[in-house]
């Protein structure tokens, strides 16, 4: 998928630069694979054949289960496949500071019933598996909103209270607009497989922005450095199409 410059939502530009920058942004888990090579290729080529530049991030929040010197070897690679970049690398594991503002950003937001747009989640992968069906053809799995509708009773905003009370582990979500909501209907278009469609509520459901573990998600994440870096030029996998409406 190949998402150029000037994606709005609402009339909102994302980026008013008129210079394609587009960004490497591997997960320093080893030595790059072809695959690998040949999406950042992709992105090299886009931006360069724009006349633009490209940035490279180190998706590394989850730093703890990354293998030692990844990151070295990653950009080792890059240098070989004679890849170049503008600016210093940008590092996620040292940019928790940042996404933290970010949260409480959306914490101080309110839906249309008046709680806030972050909401812990007390489900595990298992318990979400067990009770919602996987979309079909991709086999994503919408979460089907068992902890925000705890919040629509003073039962289960007790249960909520006690719950955290007792340091239960959880995860932080962001409550998407309602299907039947105009905001929730999220459009682009994409350079290589034309206009793009969803609902967020009904196709992709509420995401995690902090994982149980405290480690801030990839969703977050991949938004904050994007727009403060001024990426305009995004290419990258046909499976990460339904995470691109999330992040717009």
């Amino acid at each position: 998928m190949l998402i150029k410059k000037g994606i709005k939502k609402d009339g909102i530009m994302f980026s008013k630069s008129t210079i394609a920058i587009g960004r490497f942004a591997p997960t320093p888990s080893g030595r790059m694979h072809i695959g690998n090579m040949v999406a950042m290729l992709a992105a090299w080529l886009s931006a360069k054949s724009q006349g633009g530049n490209m940035l490279l991030r180190l998706e590394d929040l989850d730093i703890a289960r990354m293998p030692k010197d990844a990151s070295a070897r990653v950009i080792d690679d890059l240098h070989w496949a004679g890849l170049d970049w503008v600016d210093e690398p940008t590092y996620q594991h040292n940019r928790n500071a940042i996404y933290q503002e970010a949260l409480e950003s959306l914490e101080s937001l309110q839906d249309s019933d008046g709680n806030s747009l972050i909401y812990p989640c007390f489900c595990s992968r298992s318990d979400i598996r067990a009770i919602a069906a996987p979309q079909e053809g991709d086999g994503f799995i919408r979460y089907p909103g068992t902890c925000r509708n705890l919040r629509k009773n003073a039962e289960g905003l007790a249960q909520i209270e006690k719950r955290l009370q007792n340091n239960q582990q959880h995860s932080l979500r962001l409550a998407v607009p309602s299907a039947d909501s105009p905001q929730a209907n999220v459009s682009f278009e994409d350079a290589i497989f034309g206009e793009q469609s969803f609902n967020i509520d009904r196709d992709l459901g509420d995401m995690v922005i902090r994982r149980a573990d405290g480690v801030f998600s990839y969703q977050l994440a991949v938004v904050v450095d994007d727009v403060l870096s001024g990426v305009n030029d995004i290419v990258r996998g046909r499976d990460l199409l339904r995470s691109a409406a999330l992040q717009i």
